[in-house]
């Protein structure tokens, strides 16, 4: 599950911060999701999942120069 967390991020090409700002997840949250160190429930990862796609294909993040 913590690598499902991670490819959403970099697919945003954001970094942990301004992925955790974005989202409005604390900071620690997510590093910890990432890490392995806490499970993400397995709805917020589906919302995550479906909301990071959304996003991507809206155009919201620059991701052509990451």
């Amino acid at each position: 599950m913590s690598q499902k967390i991670a490819d959403l991020r970099k697919l945003t090409g954001l970094s942990r911060i301004a992925f955790s700002k974005h989202y409005g997840i604390p900071i620690r949250t997510v590093e910890f999701w990432e890490w392995g160190q806490r499970n993400c429930p397995s709805y917020v990862e589906n919302f995550l999942e479906r909301i990071v796609k959304e996003d991507v294909e809206a155009g919201i993040f620059n991701t052509e120069n990451a």
